[in-house]
């Protein structure tokens, strides 16, 4: 799976840019089993936090498997959820 969080408008070097952070699915012992999307540090992106930077930020999450970003994120069906799009590969 490829995932990535895009935050829009980041200022670079006088440019404006996106950032691209990559997020990994694991599988959260505290959660019996339960897939989670985490940043490189290790860090978990919850539903919470995910919808708070859409809110504040306009960040989305890019995917080749949009049900399985949903699922972790215990959101709804893919094609429901605006902060997920789908990566097409080239």
């Amino acid at each position: 799976m490829i995932a990535f969080l895009v935050v829009p408008g980041t200022i670079q070097a006088g440019h404006m840019r996106q950032v691209r952070i990559r997020l990994a699915l694991a599988t959260d012992p505290a959660h019996t089993g339960r897939h989670v999307l985490l940043c490189r540090d290790g860090t978990p992106i919850s539903t919470e936090r995910f919808r708070k930077l859409r809110r504040e930020r306009g960040v989305w999450i890019e995917t080749d498997a949009p049900a399985k970003v949903c699922q972790a994120l215990c959101l709804g069906r893919p094609e429901d959820e605006p902060g997920v799009h789908v990566l097409r590969h080239l």
